[in-house]
Formats: structure tokens, sequence, C-alpha cells
């Protein structure tokens, strides 16, 4: 975002008033003291600006597609969206496991596959695994033309893909599994 510089030429806006033209000056001069003075905002005047900042709207402080990933109701504030973000994180659970990846279960070709379980965890669409590698399994997968291994949620299904080349022995790898429970 930019902020706006007022040049301080005294001429940044424009008021409009619906006072009539017979108001003394010492009747809205007792207006203005008194915050009465009728008026309305009629716009900016760019020659008042050295710089003009970001216009503050729906669309540049929370943009709609925001709003309905966030599942929130389109007059949502930016408040409520970090509100709902601060929930999804105190809601998203993690935990680690190790997981051995048989080199006769890969399947396919480039990118290989293999459904993979993780034992004491039931999977849901709500469940992200990121797998890790010690230096001795990259190394070995490296060996073998692996140049990339990763894992994918399918619809509660975990499938990790090693891209290259199938790893030829068997290899453990460490799942970090989060699990974001739905905001209310």
């Amino acid at each position: 975002m930019i902020d706006s510089v007022i040049a301080g030429t005294g001429n940044s806006r424009y008021l409009r008033t619906s006072i009539s033209a017979s108001t003394t000056w010492e009747d809205a001069l007792t207006m203005l003291r008194a915050g009465t003075f009728p008026i309305d905002l009629a716009g900016i005047n760019l020659a008042g600006f050295t710089t003009l900042g970001t216009a503050l709207n729906s669309d540049t402080l929370l943009k709609s597609a925001v709003i309905t990933a966030l599942g929130l109701d389109a007059d949502a504030t930016p408040s409520d969206a970090w509100e709902a973000i601060i929930e999804m994180i105190e809601n998203m659970s993690t935990m680690t496991a190790s997981i051995t990846l048989s080199s006769a279960s890969w399947s396919g070709s480039n990118p290989y596959a293999q459904t993979v379980t993780i034992s004491g965890y039931t999977v849901t669409a709500n469940t992200r695994v990121d797998i890790t590698c010690n230096y001795s399994t990259i190394n070995s997968l490296a060996q073998d033309g692996v140049s990339a291994i990763y894992a994918e949620n399918n619809s509660g299904t975990i499938t990790v893909y090693a891209v290259g080349a199938a790893p030829t022995s068997n290899i453990t790898v460490t799942a970090t599994i989060y699990e974001t429970k739905a905001v209310s």
C-alpha cells in the first residue's frame, strides 16, 4: 500500500455544503465551532497531493476471493478475516511419523506413485503431509536418479510420488502431518 502525502497547500479536498446563501459568517462560524456545519466531502483535488495513496475500499482491504476462501459472510471486515485465520492456525494439529516406502510398491511412470498409510492416523480430506529425508536417503535417491519426492492428499488417500526414477531400495522418510479442522 502507498500512503497519501498531502502537499500542505490547503486544497487537497473539495467540500460541498447545503447551507443557504443567506447564512452569515457569524452563523457559519458558530456552526463550525459547534461541529454542526453541514458538509459533504466531494472528492479529492489531485493538485493538493504530492503522492496519491492506495484507495481504501473493499477490494484493497479484503478481496471477495479471500472472504470466500475463509468461508466468511460477504460483509466481513479485515478483522473478521484475521480472526478466522488465527482460529484455523489454533485448530491445526501436527504430528510426525516414519513411513517406509517399499521399492517394490512404486507404480506408473514418471512420476512414480506409491499409496501409503500412516500407522495410528486416519487421513481426512483436510490432512496435509510433508515428507523429509535424511542425508543417506537423499544420497540413495540421487544415485537412483530420483530428482524429487513429495506427498499429496488425494481425497483422503496419501500418495508419495518420485520424480525422475523409482527408488531401487526401500527408503524411510519422515512425514509431518497437518490436520486442519473446519472453522466454525
